[in-house]
């Protein structure tokens, strides 16, 4: 398999420490908030050697004592020791608000195995920031003839087009030393250990370009042909022969192996829920639940929902919800209108995928319900009142949405002109009508739909006691019977015979 690099940046997004070649060092941490972080000192200097049995000491300036400190030694992908502190740290008051933890650790060829190894300190302060420091060390009685030591940040990180390699390594007496890489897929046992020690240099790949500051380096891979899964990378350290003073006499290999999930697939967004709605107050729910990102599944990634109101062609943001948990929001739908709820969907690796919904919130008009003194009319009926009497009329509880109902307007007119406002009131006879008028009620909601309903207000002592569409209804059936009665008597003269 043969990967192309390529020279584009790529922020790198495993923290870790700057080396430093003083004794006293202030690292940074991940996230940091406090502006005043730990003052960590270390008399370990990179690249130290260490032939015999040396003790070293790790002091912690701080507020409060730190959450966790632990150590390890890592050499050949192998942990060669490790030891938890936490609960030994010596103790002791330091000037001004801040105190003093340490410990000391005693490293030697006659308690570790030879190597070319790092030291790495992880720290974690009482807010829980973490910070590392890492240190080169040589391990043996006998250092003649040693690899460089070699260790990579960033195990199990998650990549996706490029990947960004960053670590340490070192050589005795600043030897000249290269790297190449391996990159395959992670076998069942991921980083397997190789133990027979010997490696195929024409396995591996030299970058194409690899940058050092002192011991740390970095370079960069491209890595958009490859399928999402775990991957295997192997970096092999060598040191290379020197022509001029022969004290190397021939290569000599350290590898070191880190575990990378490569996640080239932007996520699957799938949005659940309805699209078409009538207001109210109640709120509604959308999903994502059913969003996944191929190989990896739903854990990890980061919701991103908008809900957007569209009018004359362009959106407007009403309400942005960003959380990683957010698989299910709720919008409210108290305004009708055209929306568009939209879902972003961010998987560890940073890639994007984006679904939008859109979504109908329909108003319905408010229903017209009428009382005249207390009894029931609907639409068409009739009601008689007296010039000299009152008739108290009341549309209060007409009813509508429940987002729309405290914001209802009542315009009641008579003869189709406006007289009064409010959900009731009294109603006397006009002066300038005589015997009949209609009355209209009309109920708006706040989005101007409205409902009418017209009933016939008559004059008992005008002389007619029924209302004026039963009149012209008995009109229309006496002059139809009119009718027939004389279609019938022309149609039997017609039929006498003619003598």
């Amino acid at each position: 398999m043969h990967i192309v690099t390529s020279r584009e940046s790529m922020p790198w997004l495993i923290l870790f420490t700057l080396l430093l070649s003083s004794s006293q060092s202030i690292v940074s941490a991940e996230n940091i908030d406090s502006n005043h972080p730990p003052i960590i000192d270390f008399n370990m200097q990179d690249g130290q050697v260490i032939t015999g049995e040396s003790t070293f000491t790790v002091s912690i300036e701080d507020e409060i004592v730190p959450n966790t400190v632990n150590w390890r030694i890592t050499g050949f992908s192998e942990t060669i020791a490790f030891s938890d502190v936490t609960e030994s740290l010596f103790f002791e008051e330091f000037e001004g608000f801040r105190d003093l933890w340490s410990f000391s650790t005693v490293i030697g060829p006659s308690i570790y195995p030879s190597c070319s190894c790092v030291f790495e300190l992880e720290i974690e302060d009482h807010t829980g920031e973490i910070y590392y420091i890492h240190r080169t060390i040589f391990i043996g009685e006998d250092i003649g003839d040693m690899p460089a030591s070699i260790f990579m940040f960033g195990d199990q990180q998650w990549a996706s087009k490029n990947l960004q390699i960053t670590g340490i390594s070192k050589s005795l007496d600043e030897t000249s030393i290269s790297l190449l890489y391996l990159l395959d897929s992670s076998p069942s046992i991921r980083c397997a250990v190789n133990t027979e020690g010997t490696f195929i240099e024409s396995e591996y790949i030299f970058p194409e370009e690899i940058l050092w500051t002192e011991s740390q380096f970095s370079f960069e891979l491209e890595i958009s042909n490859l399928d999402d899964g775990w991957y295997d990378l192997r970096t092999l350290s060598r040191v290379i022969p020197d022509s001029f003073t022969g004290q190397v006499a021939s290569a000599l290999y350290s590898e070191h192996c880190i575990s990378i999930r490569v996640d080239n697939t932007p996520p699957e967004v799938i949005i659940d829920g309805t699209s078409e709605l009538i207001e109210g107050n109640s709120k509604i729910e959308y999903s994502g639940a059913s969003s996944y990102d191929d190989v990896w599944g739903i854990s990890g990634l980061t919701y991103v929902w908008s809900l957007n109101q569209v009018i004359d062609n362009n959106s407007r943001v009403i309400e942005i919800i960003s959380d990683s948990n957010d698989r299910v929001v709720l919008f409210d739908r108290t305004n009708a209108g055209v929306f568009q709820v939209c879902l972003t969907v961010i998987d560890k690796a940073g890639n994007t995928a984006s679904s939008n919904l859109s979504v109908e919130v329909n108003n319905t008009p408010p229903i017209v319900r009428l009382q005249i003194n207390s009894i029931f009319f609907t639409d068409g009926e009739a009601v008689q009142l007296e010039k000299t009497d009152k008739l108290l009329i009341d549309a209060s509880l007409s009813s509508d949405t429940d987002n729309d109902i405290n914001s209802l307007r009542y315009i009641w007119r008579v003869n189709n002109i406006p007289m009064y406002v409010g959900s009731s009131t009294d109603l006397s006879w006009p002066s300038e009508i005589e015997d009949e008028f209609l009355l209209t009620i009309e109920v708006l909601d706040d989005d101007s739909a409205s409902s009418k309903l017209s009933i016939y207000v008559q004059d008992p002592d005008s002389g007619s006691s029924l209302p004026l569409p039963i009149i012209l209804l008995l009109a229309s059936a006496l002059f139809f019977g009119y009718s027939l009665m004389r279609f019938r008597v022309n149609t039997a003269e017609s039929e006498i015979p003619k003598w």
